[in-house]
């Protein structure tokens, strides 16, 4: 696990105890807003107005979240140009010629393509230079 993966589950480990730890207090504090209103009233109208405290406080909540803006979905898709359109149809029709003929080569070829997928896979492993070269390749 790299940097990145490390520092993701850290963050949904802390994610995680800070929901835990939320839900604790809010629950003591429920439980200690039952026991004021037990020595007000009886405790089945405690148990009453707890719940419908708990109730009163998740539609607030509701309403707050419903006030932050949300991103348009437009925005976060790429701009619908007929630059885009043409870029794509010419990344579909590579991709269907390269993968079709090269299932067709691997189907021809089995025992030679896995020992070619082998040998790469050996070869990234020992080499650093290498991977990084290749992996630079793939990500222009």
């Amino acid at each position: 696990m790299g940097r990145f993966g490390f520092s993701l589950a850290m963050g949904f480990a802390s994610a995680l105890l800070a929901i835990l730890g939320i839900t604790i207090a809010i629950g003591f504090g429920c439980l200690s807003f039952y026991f004021y209103l037990a020595t007000v009233t009886t405790p089945a109208l405690a148990a009453l107005g707890v719940a419908g405290a708990a109730l009163l406080l998740a539609i607030v909540a509701m309403a707050a979240m419903s006030l932050i803006p949300r991103p348009r979905l437009s925005s976060l898709l790429p701009r619908k140009d007929e630059e885009f359109f043409k870029r794509l149809s010419e990344a579909l029709n590579l991709g269907k010629t390269l993968g079709g003929e090269g299932r067709d080569f691997v189907r021809s070829n089995l025992s030679k393509a896995t020992l070619a997928a082998f040998g790469a896979g050996i070869v990234m492993g020992i080499s650093p230079k290498l991977r990084k070269a290749i992996l630079d390749l793939l990500l222009r």
